[in-house]
């Protein structure tokens, strides 16, 4: 899980329409899935409430998935549905 968090998934990824490339770059600095916590929204991955469990192991008491950290956890999903 020491990967740099992907894009989020557009209906292009699902469809295959869109190559999955690790190296779009939005500009910030990249952070590593196995940080992504369970908090309520993006930002909180970096302003300071990236709290509990991290990725994949967010605790089921949270039903509160970030965007990025639901798209990490399809992405896994899809990754281990592959092989």
């Amino acid at each position: 899980y020491d990967i740099r968090v992907k894009p989020l998934i557009t209906e292009d990824t699902v469809l295959g329409k869109e190559s999955e490339d690790d190296s779009s770059d939005d500009g910030d600095a990249p952070m590593l899935q196995r940080k992504l916590g369970a908090c309520c929204c993006d930002c909180c991955h970096t302003h300071g409430c990236n709290f509990c469990r991290k990725f994949p192991n967010p605790p089921t008491i949270n039903q509160f998935l970030t965007p990025q950290l639901f798209n990490s956890l399809c992405r896994l999903g899809h990754d281990i549905s592959a092989d």
